[in-house]
């Protein structure tokens, strides 16, 4: 009997365990999900919740934390269960979720409310760790629409400078990167996410990252990253994409993506790279050491802006999106990038949109050529601009916002005698570094469409 009764003790020890356990570990069910919805919708907690503390003019509780995560938990899991055979429903899933989260944004000016960004805190950490266990088991003929929508969700979470996205959104950028200091953060340890590779989702991850950056760009003090070992990861995970190599069978780096791919093939890759091109410009950093490896972001940008030993071939849009990425870049956080040197490259670039554009014009190059333009006037704003930036810049503008009007059409002639007249102070991107130097002549510049 004493035998029985300890077996017994023992059995419901371990199975007390397992149903502990589970509790963070377990399958997010649609029974867990409509519990939840349930207690958030009781008393009209959800209306609370979504109008009053999300539009950021109250301070927040302990009492209404609760509240908020639960709301964050059922607004996230949702995303588990929508029929990706139903646009609609995802929609407007994704449109509830993005007013929330914008509540406390003044449209017209872009200004938030006191207690926005002290809600989001709360919202968003709840809903990078749900969004972690939905990403583990997502339900099998859905799994590639829930990875892009967890990847939206935590995009627009970012464009308001939550950090605590970037946990979520790393492995989606990287299914094979780990989480610097996941177990801390989540509690535990952190659900183990499948290692296939969702390229809808690596994309909408890359906008997230240039979200999180632009955000901070606006603020006159942005906060403190906590977790910079996450942020490197970060960046290191787009510089793989941008980088696209892969190990071969014999342990040489292979192309993961070539110039005879398929045009889908090229096309889809290209709009990924642009957006992860755009992330990297928009860190401002020109370089990041990691614990292997430095990181020279400003060195990737300047090959894609030359066009150079860069495969698959990039677009226009990716070039000019490097060049403003290069126009970008802080040189305070690097002594040894030389801006000089990379602006001689963006000058080059633009005279070869100019000469393209002669000789087949289109409405794209135009609008490309205004954006860069734009940038460029922005950048000789910076009180750290040189004489000889101010002085290229203004020669670019020149032709780039008249790419359609004759008279300014021939003005890259004399951008190019400048430059010729007029070397930049640096012989390379970095300082002492000459494999940093973009030598030979840059690419010629094709429209988007051509191959």
């Amino acid at each position: 009997m004493i035998r029985y009764l300890l077996r017994r003790n023992i059995a419901a020890c371990f199975i007390a365990v397992v149903v502990f356990t589970g509790i963070v570990r377990a399958d997010i069910l649609e029974s867990d999900f409509r519990k939840w919805r349930d207690d958030y919708r009781k008393d009209n907690g959800d209306k609370v919740v979504e109008s009053d503390l999300a539009a950021g003019t109250t301070a927040i509780t302990p009492e209404n934390q609760a509240k908020i995560e639960l709301g964050a938990r059922v607004r996230t899991a949702e995303a588990k269960f929508n029929n990706p055979a139903h646009l609609d429903e995802t929609k407007r899933w994704f449109d509830g979720v993005a007013a929330i989260i914008e509540k406390g944004v003044n449209k017209q000016t872009g200004a938030e409310a006191d207690h926005h960004q002290e809600y989001l805190k709360i919202f968003a950490a709840e809903s990078a760790k749900t969004a972690l266990r939905v990403l583990e088991k997502p339900i099998p003929d859905q799994k590639l629409q829930t990875g892009v929508s967890i990847a939206r969700m935590m995009a627009k979470l970012a464009e308001y400078g939550q950090e605590d996205a970037l946990y979520v959104l790393l492995p989606l950028l990287d299914p094979s990167a780990s989480i610097p200091d996941a177990n801390t953060w989540f509690g535990s340890a952190p659900p183990q996410l499948p290692t296939e590779v969702n390229e809808g989702a690596m994309y909408w991850a890359a906008k997230g990252v240039a979200n999180f950056y632009a955000w901070r760009n606006k603020q006159a003090k942005p906060p403190a990253i906590n977790n910079k070992p996450l942020e490197t990861e970060v960046i290191a995970a787009l510089m793989r994409i941008l980088r696209n190599r892969d190990a071969s069978v014999d342990g040489k780096a292979e192309y993961r993506v070539t110039d005879d791919a398929p045009d889908d093939r090229l096309n889809g890759f290209r709009m990924l790279r642009r957006e992860v091109i755009v992330a990297l410009g928009q860190s401002g950093y020109p370089s990041v050491k990691t614990d292997k490896d430095e990181l020279l972001i400003a060195l990737e940008l300047g090959r894609v802006v030359h066009g150079s030993n860069v495969v698959p071939m990039p677009r226009l849009d990716e070039r000019v999106d490097a060049a403003i990425g290069l126009l970008s870049m802080n040189p305070t956080l690097d002594s040894r990038y030389q801006p000089d040197y990379a602006m001689s490259k963006v000058g080059e670039f633009s005279a070869l949109l100019a000469d393209r554009y002669a000789k087949r014009n289109s409405a794209a190059m135009e609008r490309e050529g205004i954006r860069l333009a734009e940038e460029l006037g922005r950048g000789k704003q910076n009180k750290s601009a040189s004489e000889y930036e101010k002085k290229v810049a203004d020669l670019a503008i020149a032709f780039l916002k008249g790419l359609g009007n004759a008279q300014a059409l021939g003005k890259q002639a004399t951008l190019r005698e400048f430059m010729e007249k007029n070397p930049p102070s640096g012989e390379s991107i970095f300082k002492d570094m000459e494999s940093s130097s973009l030598s030979g002549a840059a690419r010629a510049v094709r429209d988007n469409w051509e191959r």
